[in-house]
């Protein structure tokens, strides 16, 4: 007798018997290559999936870390740039005023450092040569146009710290500006002309032997690092704490300056 292979479509010769047992194979054959055929079009199994997932979801995780750790040290070192530029701004600033302190070209307008605490000082000094030190806004130039620097040509100052601020007042006309923000601690230090025996400054009389003010400044960022804790005590070079330790998130800088008061002592 003739039959077909079911699975491979080919001509088979043989017996009855014969012919229905190789087609039962075949059959069988056939459904279990068929049932492959259609568990391979099924995709993935769930525990396929799953662990798909989970690889992918610890990929994110780790991409993500490291974003916002990427994120946080671009935005401490910014705050870092940003903490020192201030701290120098106000510095020189301090500093540039300070200088002239006792400013007194025609001898008539007393000018002298007037306030030398260890948080305030204020000074006075003739700028327009007038025999006194009662101006504000003083036009240095004598073009009748306030420009540039002579917005802040006072003749009586004061540097105090206020808060977190560190404020500058133009005492004659009674305004205060912020100089910068986050300024932790403000200390000012007097000595006489060695630059090391601290200055008398209770009276007039003994304010007038000061010839050299130090300056320590500490300025703090804005925001809190929490990778950090804060343990430092702020030492200036005598030895005298400027600021205790904070133990907080702040980052910090400490600055001192020295300024020789150039017209202090010249009667």
């Amino acid at each position: 007798m003739v039959g077909f292979d079911l699975c491979d479509g080919e001509m088979v010769f043989g017996s009855k018997q014969d012919l229905m047992l190789i087609g039962s194979v075949n059959l069988m054959s056939c459904l279990k290559l068929h049932r492959r055929i259609v568990e391979a079009d099924n995709g993935f199994s769930l525990v396929e999936l799953m662990v798909a997932m989970f690889l992918t979801f610890i990929a994110t995780a780790g991409i993500y870390k490291s974003y916002i750790s990427f994120t946080v040290t671009t935005e401490t070192q910014e705050q870092r740039v940003e903490m020192q530029q201030d701290l120098r701004i106000a510095l020189n600033a301090m500093a540039k005023e300070i200088r002239k302190a006792g400013y007194d070209p025609t001898d008539n307008a007393d000018s002298a450092i007037e306030t030398a605490d260890l948080g305030v000082i204020e000074f006075t000094m003739d700028l327009n040569e007038d025999e006194d030190n009662t101006d504000n806004d003083v036009d240095l130039n004598d073009n009748a146009i306030l420009d540039g620097n002579e917005m802040y040509a006072d003749e009586r100052v004061r540097y105090f710290l206020s808060g977190s601020d560190l404020m500058r007042q133009d005492v004659n006309a009674g305004t205060n500006q912020i100089v910068i923000s986050n300024v932790s601690a403000l200390q000012f230090r007097y000595f006489v002309e060695d630059g090391v025996t601290p200055a008398d400054t209770a009276t007039a009389e003994d304010r007038e032997e000061i010839r050299v003010v130090q300056i320590a400044l500490v300025v703090e960022t804005t925001k809190n690092d929490f990778s950090y804790t804060d343990l430092t005590t702020y030492i200036d070079p005598l030895g005298n704490i400027v600021l205790a330790a904070q133990n907080d998130n702040k980052q910090r800088k400490m600055i001192v300056k020295r300024v020789s008061c150039r017209n202090m002592g010249l009667d």
